[in-house]
């Protein structure tokens, strides 16, 4: 579940909360202001550090999982290079894959390889991962292809 708050919600919360929602005498309004601002640095520091740790499990697992899907996505499309192109994703996983030729190459290197595969995009969200892929053949790039999994089923 992703809840967003802004700074104002959460300052007019924190004011409702140490307020009684509203019944305060004027000697209780200055007592409450105070409050009102250690309730809210509470607030935003509780707010901040459950969504930090939320975001933080989900990209280990979608870690874990990588190089089941790479692995599986690259026996599904039948591809028979062993190069990748390193680009802007971080290809570390592929070092993870039990019995593979995969070795990574660099821009500079590209060119002495007649066939390489770019990856262009990898994203795993909740059960589907998306990937986007070039393959470079005889000095030309294919169009990109763009291939979608639902991870139950694998």
């Amino acid at each position: 579940m992703k809840t967003s708050f802004n700074f104002n919600s959460l300052n007019r919360l924190a004011l409702l909360l140490v307020s009684n929602f509203g019944y305060l005498t004027s000697f209780d309004r200055k007592h409450a202001r105070q409050n009102k601002n250690y309730l809210f640095a509470f607030l935003l520091l509780t707010i901040s550090l459950s969504s930090f740790g939320q975001t933080q499990k989900n990209n280990t697992e979608n870690d874990e999982r990588l190089p089941t899907l790479f692995n599986h996505f690259y026996h599904h499309q039948n591809l028979e290079m062993n190069y990748i192109l390193e680009n802007q994703i971080d290809l570390s996983f592929i070092r993870e894959i039990e019995h593979t030729d995969l070795e990574i190459i660099t821009k500079s290197d590209a060119a002495n390889y007649d066939t390489y595969l770019l990856i262009d995009f990898i994203e795993i969200s909740d059960n589907k991962a998306t990937i986007t892929y070039n393959v470079f053949t005889d000095g030309k790039l294919q169009n990109p292809k763009t291939i979608t999994y639902k991870l139950t089923d694998f």
